[in-house]
């Protein structure tokens, strides 16, 4: 389960970033996920929740969504990005399609509370 290792490595950005910017509590959490992660999104914030208990983001609401994943089609060379796991040519119906990342896991905005109670974003 690589949901507990991508939920830790969360955690631990989101701790010093909270640090970084002396906020007392994270509130929401806005991820990118890669299309070919595989990453499952209930155990990611199942993971989160549990690993967050005691933390400055313990109850942080995290958000994913999925990247888009460029693409280019072997066969008749059309250049376009897959919004989910449909590995064909949208123009020619080809499966013989190449692409490039689609692994990756990006924080896109942290959301926390100011210890005057005012919401701020430490990004």
């Amino acid at each position: 389960m690589h949901e507990t290792a991508f939920a830790a490595g969360i955690l631990r950005i989101v701790r010093e970033e909270a640090r970084r910017h002396n906020v007392p509590r994270i509130t929401e959490i806005h991820l990118q996920v890669g299309l070919l992660n595989a990453v499952e999104e209930h155990s990611l914030r199942a993971c989160f929740e549990l690993l967050a208990e005691g933390s400055v983001a313990q109850g942080a609401v995290l958000k994913t969504a999925s990247a888009p994943l460029p693409a280019r089609c072997k066969s008749c060379g059309h250049t376009f990005e897959l919004a989910t796991r449909s590995f064909y040519c949208p123009r020619c119906r080809s499966a013989d399609i190449r692409f490039q990342g689609g692994h990756g896991c990006t924080i896109q905005s942290i959301s926390a509370e100011r210890a005057d109670s005012e919401q701020e974003s430490p990004e």
